[in-house]
């Protein structure tokens, strides 16, 4: 079925928007969004489409293409990538595993080079680590905690969590729940495995997972193709493409 495309712009005209809203197995959405010009929303730029269209349509769960890494080095620890860095790597694995109802672990001759990978984008900040379980932001903090400038910032677009956040704070939404499998549990697994961060809300369960099987199924994603249109010209999130 051909994705049926839509176009908007944010309130201050800014930016122009095509998008599609698609329900289907994450490889097939990706590759669907790909050959429309569009890719997998990120957390940055549902914020900034959230807050910045009246009765907006990017309200609803999406998956995005922001990875999470639970790595398995030292104690452990859970690391956001942007841009589908490592899951695109893998992804018919990752899929046929959550289609078996188990994780996608790295396999172990391949650890390094995913190791390697996920240091260097740490070290260049395309890249944040956190601890593992539940995290709970405010959001008129969004800006000053690590882990919500990390997700709901885009240099690239100007895309500011402050701004996120606060639009949040004035639509009584105080707090922002951002879920990750627990540490025991991820040290039960054979070696450090993929997930995809999915967004929730914004209502009263206004949050984020990192955790749960479920990009096998029929879950919904935005693709998104975002045109910035005033002073500076065109800025083309493209080359992130998710």
């Amino acid at each position: 079925m051909a994705l049926q495309l839509q176009q908007t712009q944010t309130r201050d005209g800014l930016y122009a928007v095509t998008y599609a809203s698609f329900q289907a197995p994450l490889h097939i959405q990706e590759l669907e969004f790909a050959a429309n010009g569009l890719h997998t929303i990120s957390p940055a730029e549902k914020g900034l489409l959230m807050a910045g269209i009246d009765d907006s349509p990017f309200t609803p769960y999406s998956r995005t293409n922001m990875d999470v890494i639970y790595d398995k080095r030292g104690d452990g620890r859970v690391v956001l990538a942007r841009d589908r860095a490592i899951s695109q790597l893998f992804l018919s694995d990752l899929i046929a595993a959550h289609g078996s109802g188990r994780e996608f672990v790295v396999p172990e001759n391949l650890r390094d080079n995913v190791y390697d990978a996920v240091d260097t984008m740490l070290r260049n900040g395309r890249a944040f680590a956190t601890g593992h379980e539940t995290h709970t932001i405010s959001t008129d903090r969004f800006r000053k905690e690590g882990i919500t400038n990390f997700m709901y910032s885009d240099s690239s677009l100007d895309i500011d969590a402050g701004e996120f956040g606060a639009w949040l704070a004035e639509n009584q939404r105080n707090t922002h729940t951002v879920v990750f499998d627990s540490a025991e549990y991820a040290a039960r697994q054979s070696g450090p495995y993929i997930n995809r961060l999915c967004l929730y809300g914004p209502g009263i369960d206004f949050g984020a997972c990192g955790g749960g099987r479920d990009l096998r199924g029929l879950g919904g994603a935005f693709g998104v193709s975002i045109t910035r249109t005033a002073e500076g010209g065109k800025k083309n999130p493209q080359k992130h493409k998710g």
